[in-house]
């Protein structure tokens, strides 16, 4: 036969177009404490399908490591960071999509210590260290109020139940 050509194979891309963002909102309940625990919700639905959810805590926009449940217990590595949650899922188009939670409030520092004064012991070479209960940070700057010793090893300041005491042995 002449006059035909030869058979040509074609290949076609199929964008989708009609890519559905999701509706709803991801949501973070429970107290921004120390050792407490915050849960994960969500409302989302998504005309393209909804997948399998999976969650991300993040403190501060970084991912804690680990934090994928849709319950987390605060911890001191989240202190005066604020924790939002990620949701995502790849849609039944096979999108990932992903929403984001509000952010929390900033988590604060559980005061420990028994009532009354509490004692904490320093080491050498560590003459200036100072405990913030207000921030939950331990730190060498200056602390306002403060009261050192004749001896200058102790830091004595009004802690939250009574007066604390650093001391430099």
């Amino acid at each position: 036969m002449t006059g035909f050509a030869a058979p040509q194979v074609v290949v076609v891309a199929v964008l989708n177009l009609n890519d559905n963002t999701p509706t709803g909102l991801v949501t973070i309940t429970g107290t921004a404490t120390q050792n407490q625990t915050l849960i994960a919700t969500n409302t989302l639905a998504d005309a393209d399908g909804l997948g399998v959810i999976a969650y991300q805590r993040l403190a501060n926009s970084a991912a804690i490591n680990g934090a994928t449940a849709d319950t987390f217990i605060l911890d001191q590595w989240q202190i005066s960071q604020a924790i939002t949650v990620q949701a995502s899922y790849s849609d039944g188009a096979g999108v990932l999509e992903q929403v984001t939670s509000a952010a929390s409030a900033n988590v604060i520092a559980v005061k420990t210590g028994t009532g009354g004064n509490d004692s904490f012991v320093g080491s050498d070479n560590n003459s200036t260290v100072e405990y913030d209960f207000a921030s939950g940070k331990c730190h060498n700057q200056y602390y306002p109020g403060r009261t050192l010793s004749a001896d200058g090893k102790t830091v004595v300041f009004k802690g939250v139940d009574g007066t604390d005491t650093l001391t430099n042995i």
